[in-house]
């Protein structure tokens, strides 16, 4: 069984996928009945599944198109839990910034991710992202 060394580099994958919307090397690393749980007070958030993961990165990509540069800052890691503080950084298509504050909480079954928890700025994700995603995505 993995263990949290392995779980590390699982997030670090899932980082470098995310920011470059590497929806290939995304689903090499999360079981096929992952569930992403975006926490948010606003339009975009909810549950999404493998499936609706490559909307979500059309997207971000569509608003951010160089992608998303994320910075570590807290690494925890328990059990089949690891627990990350991080920024991202990026420009929206217009020229304007999105940098954003987040906490993900990956669980992790037989090495791969099935499950997060991501908690952010949600006034800046409705402002900056929302129209967007939301059109994209519903």
């Amino acid at each position: 069984m993995p263990g949290i060394e392995h779980n590390k580099q699982i997030v670090d994958k899932f980082y470098e996928c995310l920011g470059s919307y590497d929806v290939a090397g995304l689903k090499e690393i999360v079981t096929e009945d992952l569930i992403m749980n975006v926490h948010n007070s606003g339009s975009v958030g909810g549950e999404i599944t493998i499936e609706a993961l490559p909307m979500l990165i059309q997207a971000l990509q569509t608003v951010c198109p160089g992608g998303i540069r994320f910075e570590l800052l807290d690494v925890t890691a328990e059990d089949n839990r690891l627990s990350v503080r991080a920024n991202g950084y990026a420009k929206t298509v217009d020229g304007g910034e999105y940098n954003n504050r987040y906490h993900f909480l990956f669980k992790f079954r037989d090495g791969k991710i099935f499950e997060t928890h991501e908690y952010m700025d949600s006034l800046l994700v409705e402002n900056v992202l929302g129209p967007t995603l939301n059109e994209l995505l519903n």
